[in-house]
C-alpha cells in the first residue's frame, strides 16, 4: 500500500535532517535500498558487529537498525538527535517485550514518530496500547485504565483478563487523529484480482502411518520415531496437547511435499515463477534442495546480507524461478512482485499472517493480471 514511499516522501517534503529507522531485520536492505531508490537521503544500515560512532551518525542521514540489536546501541542511540523517528512493522511492539521498553527509551526525546504497520492491531484492542503510548505518552500513559475501558478488563479465573474488546467506536474514534489508513484498493485500483485455490492432497501411507501413531500413542511416537529420551518426553508430555499438534501438523506437511514439488514444476514449466511458504524449514529446505539451481531460500536462519540477496536474486534474475520463505521470516515488508503464484505449505495460526505473506507480490508494482494462491 505503499507505506514506505509514503514516509519518505513525509520526510523529504518536511526536510527533515537526521531519522532514525528502526525496522526487523529482514527489511534493514529494503529500507536501504528504498531510501537510495527515491531521496537523496544517505543512509547506514547497523549490523549486530557494527561498532556505531558519533562520527559515523555524523556522516549519514538515516540511521537504520533492527529491533533485534537495540539493546547493544539504544545508550548511544538515546544520546544522539534525531528530527524523527520510523518504527517498521510497528505491531511487532506489542505485550510487554523488551523491543518495546527499548523502543519506548530511544523514541522519548525525538520529536516525531510514525509507526508503520498493515496490521495496527493484530487480534485484541490491548495490541495497541504500547504503539499509542509511544505515539503520544502524555495522553496513553495509564494501561490499566485502557484494558479495564476498551479491553473490556476483569479478573477472570487465571487472574486479571484483558484479551477482550469493549468501547470499540469510542476508541476508533480517540485514536482517529494519529491514524492514516491507506487500502491497496485506493492506492491502486488495478491490482489483479486473486484467485484462492484449495487443492486436497493424500498423505502417503508413510506419513500417515506416522499421523495415526502421533494421535493415538504419542508418547511411544516420541520415543520410537523422535528418538527422545525418558526426560525429553515427560517434558514434552506436560504440554501434551500443543506438543502434539506441533507435531502432527509437521508430519502433514512433511506429506505433502510431493505434491508441493510437481506443483512448483508445472509452473516453472510454464515459465513462469513461485512463491512458497511454509511454518517450518524442513519443508523448504528440502524443496530447495530440490530446485537448488533455479531456487533461492529465505528462513529465519539466513542472515541479513543473504536475505537481501535471496530478494534481489529472485526479482531480478530470469533463472530463478522459486523463493522458498519462512512464513514468519519472509511475510513483513519484502517485495516480490516479480511472481504472480503463492504456494503454501502449510498454514499458520493466525490468518492475519496468511495474507501478510501472500501481500508480498500483491502490492505497487505487480504487473499480472492475476494472482494465484495455492
Amino acid at each position: 500500500t505503499g507505506k514506505t514511499i509514503v514516509s519518505l516522501g513525509y520526510i523529504t517534503l518536511k526536510k527533515f535532517k537526521k531519522i532514525l529507522v528502526i525496522t526487523p531485520a529482514s527489511l534493514k536492505w529494503n529500507w536501504y535500498d528504498e531510501i537510495i531508490s527515491w531521496t537523496k537521503l544517505k543512509p547506514l544500515v547497523i549490523s549486530s558487529t557494527s561498532k556505531f560512532t558519533i562520527d559515523e551518525y555524523d556522516k549519514n542521514d538515516v540511521i537504520i537498525v533492527n529491533y533485534d540489536i537495540l539493546k547493544k546501541f539504544h545508550t548511544i542511540l538515546s544520546s544522539l538527535r534525531f528530527d524523527i523517528c520510523l518504527c517498521d512493522e510497528g505491531h511487532m511492539l506489542k505485550g510487554d517485550s523488551q523491543r518495546f521498553k527499548l523502543t519506548k527509551i530511544i523514541t522519548f526525546k525525538i520529536p516525531e514518530i510514525i509507526i508503520i504497520t498493515g496490521t495496527f492491531i493484530l487480534n485484541r484492542s490491548i495490541d495497541a496500547f504500547n504503539l499509542l503510548n509511544i505515539i503520544d505518552p502524555k495522553t496513553w500513559n495509564d494501561w490499566w485504565h485502557y484494558s479495564k475501558k476498551f479491553c473490556d478488563g476483569h479478573n477472570g479465573l487465571w487472574g486479571y483478563d484483558a484479551s477482550g474488546n469493549s468501547n470499540t467506536e469510542e476508541l476508533k474514534q480517540l485514536i482517529s487523529k494519529y491514524y492514516f489508513r491507506q487500502t491497496k484498493a485506493e492506492v491502486l485500483s488495478q491490482l489483479p484480482e486473486k484467485h484462492f485455490v484449495d487443492i486436497p492432497v493424500d498423505l502417503p501411507e508413510d506419513a500417515q502411518t506416522k499421523y495415526n501413531f502421533a494421535i493415538n500413542s504419542f508418547a511411544e511416537y516420541l520415543r520410537e520415531v523422535k528418538k527422545k529420551n525418558k526426560d525429553e518426553i515427560d517434558r514434552s508430555m506436560s504440554a501434551e496437547a500443543l506438543v502434539r499438534l506441533g507435531e502432527i501438523r509437521q508430519i502433514c506437511s512433511n506429506g505433502k511435499i510431493a505434491a508441493t514439488e510437481e506443483i512448483i514444476e508445472n509452473i516453472i514449466d510454464n515459465g513462469q515463477k513461485v512463491l512458497v511458504f511454509s511454518c517450518f524449514n524442513g519443508p523448504l529446505e528440502y524443496l530447495h534442495n530440490k530446485f537448488k539451481d533455479s531456487s533461492v531460500i529465505l528462513t529465519g536462519k539466513t542472515s541479513e546480507l543473504d536475505k537481501k540477496k535471496a530478494v534481489d536474486d529472485f526479482q531480478k534474475k530470469d533463472n530463478i524461478k522459486v523463493f522458498f520463505g519462512g512464513i514468519l521470516s519472509s511475510s513483513v515488508g519484502l517485495n516480490l512482485t516479480a511472481d504472480s503464484n503463492v504456494i503454501f505449505q502449510d498454514v499458520p495460526w493466525r490468518p492475519s499472517d496468511i495474507s501478510q505473506a501472500y501481500s508480498r507480490i500483491d502490492r505497487i508494482g505487480q504487473q499480472a493480471k492475476h494472482i494465484n494462491i495455492v
